[in-house]
């Protein structure tokens, strides 16, 4: 994760929800440099009093490029300039990402653990890279990324075709999609969705709730609601479509992620030509669409307690 504003909240949906187990986390470069984004894992979880669980720190930069921060969104330290405070409690496991990753997966049976990337996959790359057979014994990814042009919502946030994850280490996402395990990509295609999206008097909501998640939540992406009027939820739908995949409709398409500089860097494009299928390129499963208002139940609901 590059835990900025929706990281942050796709951590407090997982740890409400008794379907997963988190065995770990990683930190990688993306939304704010490393620093800022593994000092706010740990941010995270011990205001929302979880010091149990592991974090190790990852890829400080792309796998070819500069790292190019989203600061402008997430605020000056990721977190949008909210007021949650360090940590005290929490140190980082000091294995690297890799290390970490494959050690937990290796104490684990073949198909038991599914990987969640919310951020650049420049961690799984090195996972794919370092530790093969570990990477092998995964049982799924089901990663936040991409602009598939699927739905009306489906466009770029970062250059017109291209969101901000692949666009930010577009060579590791390559390489990730080459990957003979399956694949799951939520996208802009459905996170940008309206109806999926925290609103003002939904935030508002969240703000005057007793539950110490809600209001953790409210606070961290209030930045955000004040500067584009809607907070949409793009990492805690990866994280809701593990826990739920009947939120989502999904089809599976041969894919190609443009690395080249300009304006089409990190463009997805999914090959919708009929018998173009298993003869254009590797095949990921991608969200078409989102049933926003069972989403958001899910997610408020587990933000308050209410479900």
């Amino acid at each position: 994760m590059d835990v900025g504003v929706d990281d942050s909240l796709a951590i407090l949906l997982a740890l409400r929800s008794p379907e997963l187990e988190i065995l770990g986390i990683t930190a990688v470069a993306g939304n704010a440099p490393l620093e800022n984004t593994a000092n706010n894992t740990l941010r995270v979880l011990e205001a929302a009093g979880r010091t149990d669980i592991p974090v190790a720190r990852g890829a400080a930069k792309p796998l070819t490029r500069e790292p190019e921060a989203a600061l402008h969104v997430h605020g000056n330290d990721g977190l949008g300039g909210s007021s949650v405070p360090q940590p005290t409690q929490m140190t980082f496991d000091e294995r690297p990402a890799v290390q970490f990753i494959s050690d937990i997966v290796i104490a684990h049976e073949p198909g038991e653990i599914t990987l969640i990337p919310t951020g650049p996959m420049t961690n799984v790359a090195h996972l794919m890279r370092e530790a093969p057979d570990a990477f092998a014994r995964l049982k799924d990814i089901v990663l936040m990324g991409g602009a598939f042009a699927l739905t009306p919502y489906g466009h770029g946030n970062v250059t017109t075709v291209s969101e901000f994850n692949i666009w930010a280490d577009p060579e590791a996402a390559a390489e990730l999609v080459q990957a003979d395990i399956p694949i799951t990509a939520i996208g802009l295609d459905v996170t940008t969705d309206p109806s999926g999206s925290i609103n003002s008097e939904r935030h508002q909501g969240l703000g005057n709730s007793a539950d110490p998640y809600a209001k953790l939540a409210a606070m961290i992406s209030v930045q955000v609601l004040e500067r584009f009027g809607v907070v949409n939820i793009h990492d805690a739908q990866a994280v809701a479509a593990v826990i739920d995949p009947s939120l989502f409709r999904t089809e599976t398409y041969p894919i190609e992620i443009i690395t080249q500089d300009g304006s089409v860097r990190g463009q997805t494009i999914v090959d919708r030509r009929p018998g173009s299928r298993r003869s254009s390129g590797p095949e990921i499963t991608v969200a078409t669409d989102v049933d926003g208002p069972r989403f958001l139940e899910l997610l408020l609901g587990r933000l308050t307690q209410e479900a």
